[in-house]
């Protein structure tokens, strides 16, 4: 199965573009005496449509990395592509994409290649001590964190 193919910002705002170009181009030449045909407009369907369908596959693609990446304490971005069956340089652009929006706590070893998920360490709002991970309750005044 080939790699799949992420699209990017770039690429939604070019086709939004050429999309609301043919679709007034189609409703001139359906309206008023413009030259051109009024088929334009059904290319602009296609292309609004396409549009979304990658906005979701990508969306798709992004909860797929987020949910494999945290099952990982370490991984390497050669061995998590070859998982996920997505290039490397798409990879990359997902986890920057994601560690921009805060969903995703991760550094980059860039002369080891291995990704390192980073722990949110939490503390008790009350007494301000430090709390492990999956607790409940503050281990220092008791206190519940729920």
């Amino acid at each position: 199965m080939a790699p799949r193919r992420l699209h990017y910002h770039g690429e939604y705002l070019s086709e939004f573009g050429a999309a609301v170009m043919f679709l007034v181009w189609g409703l001139l030449s359906w309206f008023a005496d413009f030259p051109g045909t009024s088929w334009f407009v059904v290319l602009a369907a296609f292309l609004f449509v396409d549009m979304v369908r990658k906005y979701y596959e990508d969306r798709k693609i992004k909860n797929l990395v987020l949910n494999t990446i945290t099952t990982y304490k370490t991984v390497s971005l050669e061995s998590l592509a070859r998982e996920l069956r997505i290039r490397i340089k798409d990879l990359r652009r997902v986890i920057l994409d994601l560690r921009a929006e805060g969903l995703l706590k991760a550094e980059f070893d860039v002369n080891t290649g291995i990704l390192r998920i980073i722990e949110e360490q939490r503390f008790c709002p009350y007494c301000g001590s430090y709390v492990p991970p999956g607790a409940s309750f503050c281990p220092k005044c008791g206190s519940s964190l729920e």
